[in-house]
């Protein structure tokens, strides 16, 4: 959250506010609002290549045309705001990401009292799970009969939803999202929009996305028959890495992507350092957390190895940051089992 606090109100008329961007240091480019809502501006800055280490910063600028406010703070210009920038900036990078959308091919599938009924999508992407959605429709007469089951490729199960619905019908148009406002158990048939499941979803992170994704439908109940008529994945996941790029070797210093990346067990982590430098090299959870120290101590100057364990560590997404007196980086990595 940015919160701008002074005299006269932030300009939304002439110079709106902007957000600075670059990319690997090619040089700035701003964007404005897309969004203005009450004191809420939302900004989308455009897409890069994989690898990109992409730095940013606001500007504003009062009604009057006086002041100008940067975040981080230090940079200077009005009329446009911002146009100095600060020594400062936001920082994130460029992960190797990619998105696939799967439907079963092999639906209507009928659904059986006292019966479990199956049905499977085949992914065949390598890489390892960042989030997973799922979206069915179910024609059921009493969904209360119904425990709707996913297991991935690596037989990690998840329920998404427990006999939920009483005597009501139909799973129609539903899909299961860990980011929905309501659960599925605060819902009712036909169950039409976003849901939480009943176990997160997440519970897939960090695994294999690849092979048969299974879907399970058990029936509990008697005199009520129905049909599996559709179901579909929407999965973000992390390409495999192999390491550095040759635009990384060039420079005085840099911080390598770990490789394997998913990894299993152990990783390798290769950095440069241009002169005998003080080395900290941390790895983080996703809440910022320091979870494993690689290396806290002297490096003399030129290329250095560290093969990291990681068996202490959970399956899930991870970032480890290099920091010395005159460096400091931070890269992504997943772990797996």
């Amino acid at each position: 959250m940015l919160i701008v606090q002074g005299s006269h109100p932030v300009d939304i008329q002439n110079y709106l506010p902007r957000l600075y961007y670059t990319g690997n240091g090619s040089g700035f480019d701003f964007v404005t609002p897309y969004e203005v809502s009450g004191d809420t501006l939302r900004f989308m800055i455009p897409g890069f290549v994989f690898g990109t280490e992409v730095s940013y910063y606001f500007a504003v600028q009062d009604s009057l045309g006086r002041l100008t406010a940067t975040y981080p703070a230090g940079g200077l210009g009005i009329n446009p705001p911002g146009t100095q920038a600060p020594g400062t900036f936001f920082i994130y990078d460029i992960d190797n990401i990619s998105a696939l959308s799967n439907c079963s091919s092999t639906t209507p599938v009928a659904i059986s009292d006292f019966q479990n009924t199956y049905d499977q999508i085949l992914v065949e992407s390598t890489g390892t799970v960042m989030d997973v959605n799922v979206n069915l429709d179910i024609t059921h007469a009493r969904t209360g009969e119904l425990r709707l089951i996913l297991t991935s490729p690596d037989g990690t199960v998840a329920m998404l939803s427990d006999r939920n619905g009483g005597s009501g019908s139909n799973y129609t148009n539903t899909t299961f999202d860990d980011q929905a406002e309501l659960a599925i158990t605060q819902g009712a048939p036909p169950f039409t929009g976003r849901f939480r499941p009943q176990m997160a979803l997440s519970t897939f992170n960090g695994k294999p996305v690849s092979g048969n994704w299974q879907m399970r439908i058990h029936d509990g109940g008697a005199g009520n028959t129905g049909t599996l008529n559709s179901w579909c994945l929407h999965i973000l996941y992390l390409e495999p890495t192999t390491g550095i790029t040759p635009n990384d070797i060039q420079e005085d210093e840099y911080l390598g992507q770990n490789y394997p990346n998913p990894a299993k067990g152990t990783t390798t982590i290769e950095f440069k350092l241009k002169q005998p430098s003080d080395v900290q090299l941390i790895i983080y959870n996703m809440l910022g957390q320091p979870v494993a120290q690689l290396a806290n101590e002297t490096f003399s100057a030129g290329n250095h190895l560290i093969v990291a364990g990681l068996h202490q560590l959970t399956p899930g997404r991870y970032f480890y940051q290099l920091k010395t007196d005159s460096f400091s980086k931070v890269m992504p990595m997943v772990i797996i089992r």
